[in-house]
């Protein structure tokens, strides 16, 4: 069986850095079938939060699945060195101990490069000459020679595809837990319970989320969010606007949920509410549809047209259009609400008989990429 060697700055049960953690752990779970994985990671969650993990050794956390929590650099450097992989998947570009070292160190590999996100356009947008100046010395010392580029987004391959126009570079799908969840809950008219998991950062637009509810609603609504702070700044802002609601509003900013305890979260909830800027997937709104409860999000992710699926609301970013999607949710009474629930449980099972298609492909350009190496 072939080896991958994995590299990534937080891995389960490392939670905070959100997607990037959750994507490799779905590709891995649904490749390990085929394939050993080693992730070789540190010992902190996102933060510097230390981990309670065995620090520098191989552990084996599940079949084909084996993680090493570096301590400091010199445990990276050794990995590097001895380690017989078939393959390397280095996630990130400007990270030193897990995307630069593992670049220049394992010239030997046949490498794949998950930039997760970090060479679209919005990302080379923010401190742009330094992330131009190492750019500029990739092309020149030819980092990524024999590297291929993977990306989930349209936008990045294409924007991957102008900086190193004669690399590789391969479109493949977000690929998703395969676990589905169906826990009915009570829905009575007038009343509506709403959650959110996010990170609480501008990106999710949860200042336009609170300023949804200050209206005069008819009836009572519970808003419980889920995630980790990135700025203090930003979440004392957030409360500020809260404490003006209505009295029959009711928000909790609560701590962050490991996202294998996501569904188990959602399932105490009616709707999953997210009024984000952007998403290139939004794996916590699939993981609403996998809870088995239908959504309100805005128009701004993959997730559309769910109106006609009755599953929820993808919506403009009005807070009139918002706050009558809300109104309905409110008005909603157990049946209809049942029926939601039943077909965002069925349109996630679809979801995932499809994927299985989709993992075949990703399965075979992965052992294209390693027999091209021997």
């Amino acid at each position: 069986m072939h080896k991958i060697l994995v590299s990534i700055d937080w891995f389960y049960p490392a939670f905070r850095a959100g997607g990037p953690i959750t994507s490799m752990w779905n590709l891995i779970s649904n490749l390990s079938e085929d394939f050993e994985f080693y992730v070789l990671t540190s010992n902190r969650d996102f933060g510097g939060v230390l981990l309670d993990v065995k620090l520098n050794e191989w552990v084996k956390v599940r079949r084909n699945l084996f993680v090493c929590y570096c301590s400091k650099l010199s445990q990276v450097l050794r990995q590097l060195r001895k380690f017989p992989a078939d393959l390397m998947m280095i996630n990130g570009i400007y990270s030193i101990k897990f995307s630069i070292l593992p670049v220049l160190l394992g010239r030997a590999f046949r490498k794949i490069i998950f930039p997760r996100g970090m060479l679209s356009r919005h990302s080379l947008a923010v401190k742009t000459m330094r992330k131009k100046f190492f750019l500029f010395l990739a092309k020149i010392f030819r980092f990524y020679a024999g590297a291929v580029f993977f990306t989930n987004s349209r936008q990045e391959f294409d924007d991957i595809r102008k900086l190193f126009p004669r690399k590789e570079v391969k479109l493949i799908p977000n690929l998703v837990s395969s676990e589905v969840i169906y826990r009915p809950i009570r829905k009575e008219r007038g009343k509506v319970r709403l959650i959110t998991v996010a990170r609480i950062s501008p990106v999710k637009n949860l200042e336009f989320a609170v300023k949804v509810f200050d209206y005069q609603f008819d009836g009572e609504i519970v808003w419980h969010i889920y995630g980790p702070v990135e700025t203090q700044r930003y979440l004392q802002k957030l409360k500020v606007l809260i404490e003006k609601l209505p009295k029959n509003v009711h928000v909790e900013i609560l701590s962050e949920v490991s996202p294998f305890q996501v569904k188990e979260y959602i399932s105490n909830y009616h709707f999953f509410y997210l009024p984000t800027l952007g998403e290139n997937f939004g794996h916590s709104i699939f993981e609403a549809f996998a809870s088995s409860r239908p959504v309100i999000i805005s128009n701004t992710t993959p997730w559309r047209d769910l109106e006609s699926k009755s599953i929820g609301w993808d919506l403009d970013l009005d807070l009139k259009i918002f706050r009558q999607a809300l109104q309905r949710a409110l008005d909603m009474g157990p049946d209809e609400f049942k029926q939601m629930c039943e077909k965002a449980r069925n349109f996630a099972l679809d979801f995932i008989v499809k994927q299985k298609t989709q993992v075949l492909n990703v399965k075979n350009v992965i052992l294209n990429i390693i027999n091209q190496s021997q």
